[in-house]
């Protein structure tokens, strides 16, 4: 039989704290090949509990730490105390965190502090690593089959659906932007002047059976100076949204947020509001020649 124990020391050495985690046992008269070592179970327990202490006395040191006064430097008396629950990578952990009064030097201040640093260091409530693996499962694999892999190897208690994989994909995925759009690479490669978006749209004859007897299809070019031209093409009923296809194009040409777009169209109002809710700024809408022309031909038959 084996028992695993969680020690916690101080910065002298010193143990402060000792908990059981788990124990094991095999029996060793009939041993058989599912004894030999851990099971996927038992680990997945022993991480979680794991996770669970480490947490809990995180927050109990971190609390420690800040329960004294900036100003004078005695300890705050406790008004209460309330719990928050985080997602983790080895398991949903529910923390105890206390709330402090604040010091009777700081008057003219509410009479308790409610701000949690816990709140500050993870705003989504779920830890920067879970975030990782969800998005490389989700970026390798169907969000199905990437939330079916990750409860079956980790302790996730089945916190992890296709949903949530999802979104956590396109939360990262924002936040790759946001910094490769301020990187000095991308910064040093971005090109003046404005990109010219040419947009047009026609309607198809649809297959039968499907929802409707028609549909729309949206294609577009985007050139830029110093750049070889792009193309993209979008419909309804597809799991990429339009304004993202078109947002990806805006970035191969080095677009970044603050540069000029120019759309060409034929003058309906929906393509140019297209590009500009996937640049998430205006844009210059001009009637390109051709169209120009055509709405000039029939009154010059006319005459």
């Amino acid at each position: 039989m084996w028992t695993v124990r969680l020690e916690a020391t101080d910065a002298e050495g010193r143990v402060v704290e000792m908990s059981e985690i788990a124990s094991i046992s095999r029996d060793l008269k009939k041993p058989t090949g599912a004894d030999f070592g851990l099971k996927l179970s038992e680990g997945k327990a022993v991480l979680e509990r794991l996770q669970t202490r480490i947490t809990q006395r995180q927050v109990d040191d971190a609390s420690a730490m800040s329960r004294c006064c900036m100003g004078c430097g005695s300890r705050r008396p406790i008004h209460d105390y309330q719990t928050r629950t985080t997602q983790t990578l080895f398991g949903k952990t529910v923390v105890r965190l206390p709330r402090f009064r604040c010091c009777e030097c700081q008057s003219g201040r509410p009479r308790f502090n409610i701000r949690c640093a816990l709140d500050h260091l993870l705003p989504g409530r779920t830890t920067p690593e879970l975030d990782n693996v969800l998005a490389e499962l989700g970026a390798r694999h169907s969000f199905r089959e990437a939330a079916r892999i990750l409860n079956l190897f980790l302790p996730t208690s089945g916190m992890s659906n296709h949903t949530a994989i999802r979104s956590r994909l396109g939360k990262v995925a924002d936040q790759i932007e946001v910094r490769d759009n301020k990187a000095p690479y991308r910064m040093s490669r971005a090109t003046k002047g404005p990109v010219s978006v040419f947009i047009d749209g026609t309607y198809v004859r649809a297959v039968p059976g499907f929802q409707t007897r028609h549909f729309e299809v949206v294609m577009g070019r985007l050139e830029a100076s110093g750049r070889r031209p792009s193309h993209f093409a979008t419909m309804p009923n597809v799991k990429t949204a339009r304004h993202q296809t078109i947002r990806a194009c805006l970035r191969t040409q080095g677009w970044l947020p603050g540069r000029e777009i120019v759309v060409f169209s034929d003058g309906d109002p929906s393509l140019a509001d297209a590009v500009r809710h996937a640049a998430n700024s205006d844009a210059v809408h001009i009637l390109d020649w051709f169209h120009v022309s055509m709405r000039v031909q029939h009154p010059r038959q006319c005459c």
